[in-house]
Formats: C-alpha cells, sequence, structure tokens
C-alpha cells in the first residue's frame, strides 16, 4: 500500500494533535496540523500538499466540525475523513453522514485504533 502524502489532524486541542501527529509520523506519514476549521480550509486551499485524509475533531469553536468537513469537501474532492469527538453528539451523526464520513473514533481511543481507522479509512 502506499502512504498517502498526508495526513490533517483538525482539533482545538494542541496536546491531542501533537500525540497523533508524534505516532503517526513514527508510523511512516506525513501529517499537517491545524487548530480550527477555518486553519483546515486555509491549510488545503494552499495546495501546496497534498492531503488524502483529515481527522477532524467535530465540537470546536468557529468552525465545528461538520461544518468544517463540508468547506473541506468542497475545496479537497476525494478528502477523506476520520471524526472524532470526546462527547457523543448524536445530532452531529446526520450531517455526517450526509456527507459520507464513514469513520467515527470516540475519545479517548488507542493510538493503535487509530492507526487502524486511518488504514481502513484510505483503502
Amino acid at each position: 500500500m502506499t502512504k498517502p502524502d498526508s495526513l490533517l489532524i483538525v482539533d482545538d486541542n494542541a496536546d491531542f494533535v501533537s500525540a497523533c501527529e508524534q505516532f503517526l509520523t513514527g508510523s511512516g506519514y506525513r501529517v499537517l496540523k491545524a487548530f480550527s476549521g477555518p486553519q483546515a480550509v486555509d491549510l488545503c486551499a494552499d495546495k501546496s500538499e497534498s492531503v488524502a485524509l483529515a481527522i477532524v475533531d467535530l465540537n470546536m469553536p468557529e468552525l465545528d466540525g461538520p461544518a468544517t468537513i463540508g468547506a473541506l469537501k468542497q475545496g479537497t474532492p476525494g478528502l477523506k475523513f476520520i471524526a472524532v469527538s470526546g462527547a457523543m453528539l448524536v445530532p452531529y451523526f446526520t450531517q455526517l453522514n450526509e456527507l459520507g464520513v464513514r469513520h467515527f473514533l470516540p475519545k479517548p481511543f488507542y493510538l493503535a485504533g487509530l492507526l487502524d481507522s486511518v488504514r481502513l479509512a484510505l483503502n
């Protein structure tokens, strides 16, 4: 399997982003970081990096997870997603389904589970 050019982690929790970045980088992936939805949209609009998968927190200020995913889908067709959240945000599930998001990880999770989800989402 060829690894994607980059994975994008979008979360307002810097510790979470750092832990995921270190683990995924150590697993051979290139990782980009965004600490808000608008920052993620700007980063993907730049097009200097090819992003194959975005790992997006559902509960963020400014732009929540579904709004961020919708904006990223418009600007980056073919981008795949894993939604993550520390709360079971039931109202988001209908939106995620409508956006075509098929992968969800509840926080906290084992980093090995994240790696399994990344591999599954990319295939």
